[in-house]
């Protein structure tokens, strides 16, 4: 396999890999608007641990100018995570 048709391969992984991760969450906002976690412990887990990926997804979409217009309904949802659950690389 040549360089280039690996980077592909990696390219469809890539897509294969977040679409699967993007499955799984869109599942879980369904089950836990519905039946919150009763452990507050592990609402701050879950809250903490998907603040820091906005933030890495956020990241990758703006080093690739990727983010368009439509995107924007995110900003309120990303400046309370960032007052819930502030991450270390926030400035």
């Amino acid at each position: 396999m040549t360089k280039q048709e690996q980077m592909v391969e990696q390219l469809k992984a890539v897509a294969h890999l977040g679409n699967a991760i993007g499955k799984l969450y869109e599942e879980l906002a369904l089950v836990y608007s519905s039946v919150p976690p009763r452990d507050g412990v592990l609402l701050d887990v879950i809250g903490n641990r998907t603040a820091s990926m906005m933030e890495a997804l956020g990241d990758m979409l703006n080093a690739t100018d990727s983010a368009v217009e439509d995107d924007e309904w995110l900003t309120p949802i990303f400046e309370e995570a960032h007052r819930i659950w502030p991450q270390s690389n926030q400035q």
